[in-house]
Parts: C-alpha cells; structure tokens; sequence
C-alpha cells in the first residue's frame, strides 16, 4: 500500500538526481504514487517538481502536460496553492508560452490562449510584468510579429524583474543582486535586428557575474557569442565560449544552445574547432527539444560546413550519421559517410523546411526571412587571421635577405656563470674564440636568399610590434594551418607551396586567454587529523599533540607539494618534468643543397635536446599502515597504496574518517618545474629582485619553410646532409616532421649503405618523438654497430651520450628512476667525458684538415653539457661549454646563417645550464638577448630562447608571462607545420594555464591535443594533467573516462600500481555520477590488483573491497539498477579475512581499521533495511574506536544509530544517541564537526514530526 512518506520519499530521492531522464523518471513515479493515494495536495506537489524537471531535462515539451494539469487544478482547488507553490506555477507559466511558440505544430490560437492565461495569472500574482512581457516577446519573435515584438520589447526594457517566477538559488540570487531585467530575451530581440550594442549591454551584468544554479548565464552567453564577434569583442565572446561550452556540453539540455556556439565558430575563423563540435552533437538531433534549437543546430551547421568547405575540407566525411527526426521535421537521414560538402545542402534544405512550417503557422514568412540572412552571414573573422601574429610576420615579404644580428643592448652581454670555473688554457683559447665568432657574425650578411627581412629596413616590423601596443590582444590564438586556403600576403607562394603538400586541415586548436573565471583550486585536507586521546578526557585548550611525523595526503607532488588523496587512491601523475623541444627549420628555399651531390662536404648539425628527469622525493609513508610497507624508490609511480586511508590522513591510531570528508579533493594542477637543485654556495633566484627582462615585445620570427620532400630516398639524403652539420637545424626538424606524417620512415637494411646512417638515425628520432624509448635504444645500437670501425670515435662518443638520454626517459616513463640509476649514468657520462676531452684537444691543437672530426667533437661536447646538466655535475656541464665554444671558430662557417650564429646557439644552451643548476636571472639574461638580437629573429633560436624562458618563468611562479612564452612557442610550432613535435608544448602551456588559475582554458588546450592526435605514451602524459584539470573543475564524466584510458594504458605496460590507482579515480568519479554498479566493479578491480603477500598489502586492498561493497548498494542513477546485498555482504567478508589477522605496529592500528570495517557494514545494512544488525555493528564500531581513543571517529557510528532508531520509530532511543554525540563532542575543538550538523538535522525532524 502505497503511503504519503512512500511519495515523498520518492521526490526526495529525484531531487538528489541532476536534470535528465532520471530525475523527470522518479519525478513522474512519485506523480503516479500521488494519484494512486488521492492525495490532492502531494499531486500538486508532484506535478510542480515534474513541470520543472521536464523542462530543464531537455523535455520542455513534455512539461505541458503537468502545466496544464495544475492550471485546471488552480481554478478547482486554489486552497492547495500557497505563496509559494504559486511562484512555482509563475516559474512554469512564463516557459510554457514559449514552449508552445517554439512548436510550429500548436496553432496562433492556443498560443493567444496560453497569453491571455499568462496575463491573468500574474495580475492576480502582483508584482512586476517583467515575465509576461519576456514570455510574450519570445512568442511574438516566433510568431513573426514584428509590430507586437517591437512593443514588447519596449515594455520589458521599462520594467523590473521581481525574481517572482525564478525557481531556486538563481531567483534568489536575482533579487539579492537587484538585477533589473532577465537580459536573454532583449539579446535575442538585438540580434534580429543587428543592434549589437543593445544585446553586449544587456548581456554585460551576466557575462561579469557568471552566475551559477540556472540555465541563465549559459543561455546569455550563448546569444551573446554573436554581438560581441560582431563588435570586435573578441576576447570577451571567447571567453564566452569556453565557459558556457564547457558546462554545457554534459548538460541535458545542451541542443538548445549549440547551434549558436556553432554560428560563433564557424563566424570567428574556427570552422575546424566547429566542426569537430558539430561531428560530436549533430548525432543527437533527436534530441533538440523543440524545432526552434533544432533548426538553430542546423543552420549553425550548416555555417560550419561552409567554412570547412572554404578550407578545402569538401572531401572529408561526416564522420556522423544524423537521425531523421519524425517529432518536429523528418530529415534526410544523413550516413556517415557523406562528405561534407554533400551534407551540406542536406542540412540547409532541412533547416528551411522547419522555417517552412513556422510560416505556414504564422501566415507570414519572418522565421524563413530570419534563417535565410543568417545562413547568408559572412564570417567577422578570417581563418587566416588567426595563425598567430609570428606566422604573419614570417610571410609578409618576399625579399630574399640575410637575417641580420641586431646590436646589443646595453647589459645584454653574457652572464658569466656564478660558479667559479677552473682557469685553464680553454679559457683563453675560449675567450679569443667569441671575438673571433662575433667578427665573423657580423660579416656573414653578404649571403642572401636565406631569410626574408622587411622591406625599408625593417619598417614593416616596427609597424606590427606598433600594432601590438597599441591594440593589445591577450588572445591565445593557436591554429593548426595544415591547409590554410587564405593568401598570407607578399611571400605567399612559398606558404601556398607549402600548403600544397601538407595533409588536410585538422582540428583548430584555438586557446585564449584568461576567463577571470573563480574556479576554485584544488586542495588538500584542511589539516592532519589530530591526536587521538582518551574519551574519559577533555584535551586541553591548546589542543592535542601532533603526530611525531607528519603523515601527508600522499605522495609528493611534481613540485614537492604533497597532493590530497580519498578514498585509498592517490593523485594523478602530473607531468614529471618540461619537455624540452627544440624546434628548428630551414628558413627558405634560395640555396637548397644539392641532395645528390657529396655530403662529405657537408658537416652534420642538432645535438640532441631534452633533458632526464631528476630522481623525485621518496614518499613519506602513509598513515596507519602496518610498518612492513615500503616507500616507493624514488621516481616510482604512487599508487593507490601509498595514500594511506580511504578518506584522509590520519595519525597512529586515529581513524581516517576523522575529519568526516566525503568526496575526493582533486589534485591541483602544478607547475612543471624544471630541477633546481643547487649547490650550496650556488645562486639562487630571488623573488624580490626583478627579472632582466624588458616589457617591449620580442622581434617576430622568420616563418619560411624549407623545400617539400619528394620520397624517401630524397629525405634521406638531405638528412645526411643535415647530420653533418654543427648545431641546431631547422631543416632537420623539417624532415623529421615530413617523415612521420607521411610515413617515409624505410628499412635500412633496403637503402644504399651511404644512407643506412641517415635511415638508422630517422629511425631512431621517430621512436624517440613517439614515446618509444626501448625502439630508439635499439636504433642506436645498430647504428653504432653500423658505425664502429668506420667512423671517428668521437661519433660513437656521441651515440653513446644520445644512448644515455633516452636510456633517462625510458627509466622516467617506466618509474625506474632512482638515485643509484642516475649515479650510474653520471658516472657513464664522466666516462666518456674523460674519452671526449683526450680525443678533443689534439683536434684543436693541429685543426687543419680536421673539421669534420671537430664537428663530430663539437656535437658530442653539446651533447655532454646537456646530460651532466641534467645529472647536476654543473661544473663539468660548464667546461664542456668552454670545450664547445673553443671548437666554435672552426666548423662556424657549416651552418647556415638562417639557423643563427653557432656561438648564440651555444649560449642558449649555456642559458639551460645555467637554469638547471637554479641561477634563474642568469639564464633569462642570457636568453633575452639572444631573442633581441635578430630581426626577425631564426626559429631555432626564437624556440631555444623561449624554452629556457618559459621553464625560468614558472620556477618563479610568473605564470602569465610563462603563459605567453608557451603560446608564442606553440604559435611557431604550429605556424611552421611541425605539429608532430608540438605534442608536449600541449602539456606545457596547459600547465602553465592551469597554474595561473585558467583551468577551462587549461583543459581546451589538453583536449584539443589529444583530439589531434599526439604519441601514445605523451597523450598518457597530457590525459594524466586532463584529469587533474577536470578533477578541479569538477567534471566527472570526464574524469572518469580518461582515468580508465590511463589505467588501461598502465596495465598493458604491466604498471600495475598506476593502473590500480587510476581505475579508483575513475570509480570515485563514477560515484559522483551515480554509477554506483560501475563504482563497485572498478573498485573490486583495483583490489585484485593489489599484491596481498604482505600486511600492508592486505589492509589496502582491504579497503578497496570495502569500498567496492558500499557501491555494490548505495543508491544508483539508473533505476534499473537494484541493490546488491549478496555481493555486498561477499566483499566485506573478503575484507574482514585479510585484515583480521594484521597486527598492530607503529603506524597501525588494528583498532581503527576493524571499527572502519563494522562502520561500513553497519552503513551497508542500513542501506538495504536490516537496521537490527545494522545496529549491532554501530555498536562494535563505536567501541572499537573508543579502544583507540578516537572521538571525533567514534562520532560517526552513533549518528548512525540515532537514524536508524528514528527510522524504526524509537524516538526515545534516537534522542539517546543524539545527546550522546553531544556529549562525546562537547569540547570547543569539535566545534562543526559535520556530526553535530546531522543530529541536529535529525532532532529538528523528529521534533517536527512529534
């Protein structure tokens, strides 16, 4: 027999659900429920919570029906409609005349019908007309009206908004503010008619505020995108973008606001951003909740696709089927497969059939009208004028002139290292060197054809870098211009030829800058919990003792910080470290090598970049552990056992429930710090001082690109060429790039043996670029085996250093990285070093005949500097740089001018020295006046110097300008068609991001790389950061389906511990979302994958059962879904046998951890109704922590027990253990422990149903 508590219940339980199926699901039982009692006032009560389920549900339509119900009920019944439940009906009212406007299948006569009702309503309501006349300008649009809108609009311009009809903390929220009009339907009403300075006004207070609790701000920024594109605004209409979209794009109501997202894209020169948009949504047309967001997904659609199409795009598939949708316009039924420029019409035509049927509604053809001028619309911004500001500069000109070193400016000279340096006679020979270099540096103009420079000298740059300062644009612009259809001005021929062999356009990554969002960082527990003391004691006032050790959260971050964890995992692994990526190119075609002639001739270039990671801190062990786990080497991954218990930390024999958390706390997003760690007379970087660097812009970069490869064969041969250059090549980053997006990677054992050096080494830097370490390992050895014998040993020399680098990044990707590894490495390293220096100085005695062996010593110095760098020996790292300056004179003349000096690619180089060994001023020094020196200034220089500058700048905590960097370092990757060696600036620039605080624009940028596609064991990288990203800004959905990518990932490279703790994130993430059967799974995987052959093994993977078994009944968002109890009660008993047995110990207590058992077993039976046993375990629970001397966790059983007892109707007994908890908790130090706030919710309702 169904009873009122049973409706009741039921609507309590739908409220806790968010909008959607599920929600208007038990909302429409409870409505059932109601009427089979015939309990007038809970049907009125019903039908109101399912009005407004319905329509912020995505079922707008739908919620007529309950409307119209309460309608008829009002004119019978109005005794059952109080103050309140009448604001509700106004709530339903003022949507339900736009609902049925929005259906061009309700004829002008119900519409007029609903008005005429809506007026009388609110006249007997009082107040403010605002809503009517809201209401009645929406439906006037859709009616086609043009008189009645205009009046309309009047009349809402003229009147305040009460806040009566808003439903929930939005309408609270309104009155609170004062807000004095609802703006979306004057936007709306502007941007008909083009008034974009009335809607960006009208918008403006909800585009300052960004309300939350309502559909308001999104629906407001979305009408806004247009105005504000339209006035130049855009910064502010980006912004727009990403905030809305972002919490949008999961909400059920999303198809009514995505066609203009769609038109904001395709209008903005971000078609390909659009499209990847429109191929993720345009699938679910069916679910557009009215023909008007249908028709508005369809036109902005159809915007996209023009745009696509203008960008050469035609060809490519849908990628998408689209349903034809019967409820308000049949469609074509679009496959897949169509390409899109067949779509296109496909879609326009089913966009002015649902136009075709407002008109015959309306008698008039305004809706067509309307559809017809927006389709027309021509885009405000070009895709061509969002490549990045570098990229127009490079293609500006077509003169064909030497890049010219610019003077220095007074206090730019080189920063001598802080460390003193041994003298010894290559000091001298070093010092004569940079003289000698620098007169040779200034008389190298004469070569021409290289680099494109400006025309009056240099006018033209002056005028843009004029143009930046005084129309300062913060927009981070980042596009992929793989097939960019727009002239770039003088100099085109070369982009249109590049162009022409590049693959199709991809996705447009497009990154702006800051939202001034509030999004919250992530943080840890408030505090460690305290000292447990007796409960026959009061501590005293200044509160109990600390713990002898601190017992963080988890395992150190990535900066050192100790990142939270719940729930028995740990936080995700964050990017270890910068990825160093030099990214060079070859600067215009006018002197191409002959690739068939001898490349003896030709001296090799690019030592090899990047650094290995530093050893990172050994993790503090975790809280109440049995004292037979280790700590992690370090390095290694944190699992999900290295976070001690399942809710937080706690001290010996305190409770991990102590502090009484309840969900996850996400690990923040932190700086990707580059090592600092220093000697200790070594220099350190002050936070006072200001950093050597100016505010006036850089100069802009030389963009060119070289020639386009033809096959193979070709490509390898200009790469011999390359390797036999001194230095950092353009042309060599160039071919690598070409190689991987074309596949041109042969098989050296099919190639000439005058290539097979070439091939083995094209080889190798693919598999390093892909994330493939033990490949690249390989390759080297091969190809020193295939070198041994016949080339100099200075060549093998720098093999083996090459071998050493990778050899870090594979123990980094692997978590092999400790300190005995890195000291054998260095030592390795002094090995050569030794081998190197004896080989080295003969050469330099007698150089005559002799370079190409220098340039081999050359290579292998560079080489050298950068691993004793990494591994900390700074003051070899410093006398390889003399070693390498000392040869400088001599192979200076083998590399090209365009690539820049030799001797300033060297100081750049002693720029990341300098930085790895902390003196951060130095090296900012150092690289800001290399980056002033040219104008326009070589990529491989531009890319060395803002790599150092960005690293510099967030160990400093610069973030905004570190920001900067990293977008101008993408814009050149991008801009230069080397995206297969952008992937880790991704991870750079989001950290930098999400750091200063922008995490939206953070995630964008993590989403958009992995959306194009980057190296398997980097997209784990980035999805790691994404996850961080999504965990702060509370994204779920999201979290959770990267967590089981990454753990799917780790478990197939057999890392088993990050699997496991990766699979716990993304059940925790799966309980937020209600998934509680899926919860349960992925907890009860992770358990088995934890190693039980110790004690502290068992008691984690103790925990996770028990965790598996709260999910296995706790309530579930799909209603099909039941309880299972069976598998509970198996999972707790799983967990019971594994730590029974386990011993107390130092940081263990035995006590703590079988109270937490009984307290989840009690909870699990009370939530499957055996409250008698239920209370059984409450009672052990509660008397286990009092063993342990744990009041604030000895708290938690007895509330549960004054529930239980209020549910089984002993109100005596649940008063009783209320005033036990208030006594338990009397001392001031307990004061909002979330305890007291529950007994005092649950006495407050058992007095009011007494």
């Amino acid at each position: 027999m169904t009873s009122r508590d049973d409706v009741v219940g039921r609507l309590t339980l739908a409220s806790g659900h968010p909008w959607g199926p599920t929600r208007s699901g038990l909302t429409a039982e409870a409505v059932a429920m109601a009427d089979e009692l015939g309990d007038d006032q809970l049907a009125v009560d019903a039908r109101l919570a399912l009005a407004e389920a319905r329509h912020r549900g995505n079922e707008e339509w739908k919620g007529l029906a309950p409307f119209v119900w309460l309608l008829a009920r009002l004119d019978k019944r109005p005794d059952l409609f109080d103050a309140d439940r009448l604001r509700r009906l106004g709530w339903a009212y003022e949507r339900a005349v736009p609902a049925a406007a929005d259906n061009p299948a309700v004829s002008i006569a119900q519409v007029r019908e609903l008005e005429a009702g809506l007026r009388k309503f609110f006249r007997f309501l009082g107040g403010s007309t605002h809503a009517i006349h809201s209401s009645l300008l929406h439906a006037a649009i859709m009616l086609g009206l043009e008189e009645e809108a205009a009046a309309q609009a009047a009349a809402l311009r003229s009147t305040a908004h009460d806040g009566a009809g808003r439903a929930g903390r939005a309408g609270r929220a309104a009155r609170a503010d004062g807000e004095g009009r609802d703006p979306l339907r004057e936007i709306e009403w502007a941007n008909i008619h083009e008034d974009w300075e009335t809607a960006v006004t009208a918008a403006a207070p909800v585009l300052d505020r960004r309300v939350d609790g309502d559909d308001q701000p999104y629906a407001v920024q979305s009408e806004a995108l247009l105005p504000l594109l339209a006035l130049g605004h855009s910064q502010a209409a980006w912004d727009a973008h990403v905030y809305s979209y972002r919490r949008l794009r999961f909400a059920p109501n999303v198809m009514s606001y995505l066609g203009k997202h769609l038109e904001y894209l395709a209008l903005s020169g971000r078609a390909a951003r659009g499209l990847r948009i429109m191929r993720s949504f345009v699938g679910r047309a069916n679910e557009a909740q009215s023909a008007r967001a249908l028709m508005d997904l369809l036109s902005g659609a159809v915007l996209v696709l023009r745009e696509s199409e203008r960008e050469g795009r035609g060809a490519e598939p849908l990628d998408t089927g689209v349903p034809s949708v019967a409820a308000w316009c049949p469609g074509p039924g679009i496959g897949a497969g169509t390409p899109l420029n067949v779509a296109r019409p496909l879609f326009e035509e089913w966009a002015c059939h649902i136009a075709a049927r407002y008109d015959a509604r309306n008698g008039n053809s305004a809706v067509s009208t309307r559809l017809s001028k927006g389709l027309a619309r021509e885009p405000f911004i070009r895709a061509d004028a969002i490549v990045g500001r570098h990229a127009r500069a490079g293609a500006r000109t077509g003169a064909a002139e030497q890049a010219r070193p610019a003077e220095r400016s007074p206090g730019a000279e080189r920063v001598a290292p802080a460390e003193e340096v041994r003298p010894t006679r290559r000091t001298r020979r070093a010092e004569q060197a940079r003289r000698a270099e620098r007169a040779r540096s200034t008389g190298r103009s004469g070569r021409a054809g290289l680099v494109a420079v400006p025309e009056g000298a240099g006018s033209a740059e002056a005028l843009e870098r004029r143009s930046r300062l005084e129309n300062p644009d913060d927009t981070i612009i980042i596009e992929r211009i793989l097939d960019p259809v727009a002239p770039e001005g003088a100099g085109s021929a070369e982009a249109q030829e590049r162009r022409s062999r590049l693959r199709k356009p991809d996705d447009t990554i497009i990154i702006e800058r800051a939202l001034d969002s509030e999004e919250p960082e992530g943080s840890g527990p408030a505090g460690s919990p305290e000292e447990p003391r007796a409960l026959e004691e009061e501590p005293s006032e200044t509160g109990p003792e600390a713990p002898e050790e601190p017992l963080p959260a988890g395992r150190p971050g990535p900066a050192g910080r100790p990142l939270p964890a719940e729930g028995g995992r740990g936080p995700g692994d964050a990017p270890e470290r910068t990825a160093e990526v030099r990214v060079l190119r070859r600067a215009g075609n006018a002197e191409e090598p002959d690739q068939t002639g001898d490349v003896e001739e030709i001296l090799r270039s690019w030592g090899r970049s990047g650094r290995a990671d530093k050893a990172r801190p050994t993790p503090a062990e975790p809280a109440n552990l049995p004292d037979r786990i280790g700590s992690e080497a370090p390095g290694s991954s944190a699992g999900p056992e290295d976070v001690g218990p399942a809710e937080g930390p706690g001290a010996a024999g305190g409770s991990h429930r102590a502090q009484g958390t309840a969900g996850a706390v996400p690990a923040p997003v932190v700086a990707v710090r580059p090592g600092t760690e220093q000697d200790d007379d070594g220099p350190r970087p002050s936070a006072v001082e200001p950093l050597p660097l100016s505010d006036e812009p850089y100069p802009g970069v030389d963009l060119r690109a070289p020639s386009p490869v033809g096959d193979a064969g070709g490509l390898l041969r200009r790469l011999e060429i390359e390797l036999r250059r001194p230095g950092q090549t353009i042309e060599h980053a160039f071919l690598i790039t070409q190689a991987m997006r074309l596949g041109l990677v042969p098989d050296p054992d099919q190639v000439g043996p005058e290539l097979v050096r070439a091939a083995r080494s094209l080889r190798c830097t693919v598999a390093d670029r892909e994330g493939d370490y033990e490949r690249a390992i390989d390759e080297l050895a091969h190809l020193r085996a295939h070198l041994t014998g016949v080339a100099h040993p200075l060549r093998l020399i720098e093999l083996d250093l090459e071998a050493l680098q990778v050899g870090s990044k594979d123990d980094a990707l692997h978590d092999r990285t400790t300190a005995r590894t890195r000291a054998d490495q260095l030592a390795h390293a002094k090995e050569l070093a030794e081998q190197l220096t004896a080989m080295a100085e003969p050469l330099l005695d007698a150089p005559a005949g002799h370079q190409a062996e220098l340039v081999d010593a050359y290579r292998s110095a560079t080489a050298m500097v950068r691993v004793l760098s990494d591994h900390d020996d700074h003051q070899g790292a410093a006398e390889f740089l003399e070693l390498a300056r000392l040869i400088v004179p001599h192979v200076a003349d083998f590399i090209e001018p365009h690539d820049g000096a030799l001797d300033d690619q060297l100081t750049l180089l002693e720029a990341g020295a300098l930085l790895a060994r902390g003196d951060v001023r130095g090296a900012c020094a150092l690289a800001d006046a290399v980056l002033r020196r040219y104008d326009p200034c070589p990529v491989v220089l531009a890319e060395a110097g803002r790599s150092v500058l960005v690293r510099a700048l967030m160990s400093l905590g610069e973030t905004e300008r570190a920001v900067t960097q990293s977008r101008e370092l993408l814009n050149i990757h991008l801009s230069m068609g080397l995206e297969e060696l952008a992937g880790p600036l991704f991870g750079s620039l989001a950290t930098a991001l999400g750091t200063s605080g922008r995490l939206l624009e953070a995630a964008e940028v993590l989403e958009t790389a992995l959306v194009a596609g980057v190296p398997s064991a980097l997209a784990d990288e980035l999805r790691r950061t994404l996850i961080s990203v999504m965990e702060q800004l509370d994204e779920a959905e999201g979290v959770r389906d990267n967590c089981l990518i990454v753990a799917e990932s780790a478990l197939k490279r057999g890392e088993t511990e990050r699997g496991a703790d990766y699979l716990l994130r993304a059940a925790s993430a799966s309980e937020k979302l209600g998934e509680s059967a899926r919860a349960s799974h992925m907890f009860e995987r992770a358990a088995e994958l934890v190693d039980t052959s110790d004690n502290a093994g068992r008691v984690r993977c103790a925990r996770h059962l028990r965790r598996a078994g709260r999910a296995a009944v706790a309530e579930s968002a799909d209603l099909m879904a039941p309880a299972r109890p069976d598998e509970a009660r198996a999972l707790m008993s799983r967990a019971w046998d594994l730590i029974e047995s386990v011993p107390d110990s130092r940081k263990y207590s035995r006590a703590v951890e079988l109270g937490d058992w009984h307290d989840d077993m009690a909870w699990i039976l009370w939530r499957i109704g055996e409250h008698a046993e239920a209370l059984d375990h409450c009672k052990r629970s509660f008397a286990c922590y009092v063993s342990a001397k744990d009041r604030g966790t000895a708290a938690h059983p007895l509330t549960l027990m004054a529930l239980i007892h209020a549910e089984m109707g002993d109100d005596g007994a649940a008063r009783e253990d209320i005033d036990r908890v208030r006594r338990l908790l009397g001392h001031q130090r307990w004061e909002g422990h979330p305890a007291l706030a529950r007994v005092t919710s649950l006495e407050e309702s058992l007095d009011k149903a007494s």
